[in-house]
């Protein structure tokens, strides 16, 4: 299915319901199983995305050094939730580490 640049942000996820249909912006069909979380607001569209992710099985990786929220203390609350709940928190060295990324 293409989306439009238009049509694919309408939410505050990445992943959310467009009129009547429901698209995923990863096909499982193609092998993703892990959707990476990075961008603003932590707290609001990065949460939402994480948590849609999770719900449709993916694996959920929440870089905590590429989120920016409106606060530290909404951040680490965010933070909190998302490794109790979600998916795995940790920085984006260890990410790429893990995905076998080499850093200079």
């Amino acid at each position: 299915m293409q989306i439009t640049a238009t049509e694919a942000k309408n939410r505050f996820g990445s992943i959310c319901a467009i009129a009547k249909r429901e698209p995923v912006f990863v096909e499982k069909a193609g092998q993703i199983d892990t959707v990476i979380i990075t961008g603003t607001l932590t707290e609001v569209c990065c949460d939402s995305t994480a948590r849609g992710a999770y719900m449709r099985d993916y694996k959920v990786m929440f870089d905590d050094d590429a989120t920016g929220g409106l606060s530290e203390e909404a951040e680490q609350a965010t933070f909190k939730a998302m490794s109790m709940f979600f998916g795995r928190v940790a920085s984006t060295e260890a990410t790429l580490a893990e995905m076998g990324v080499v850093t200079a």
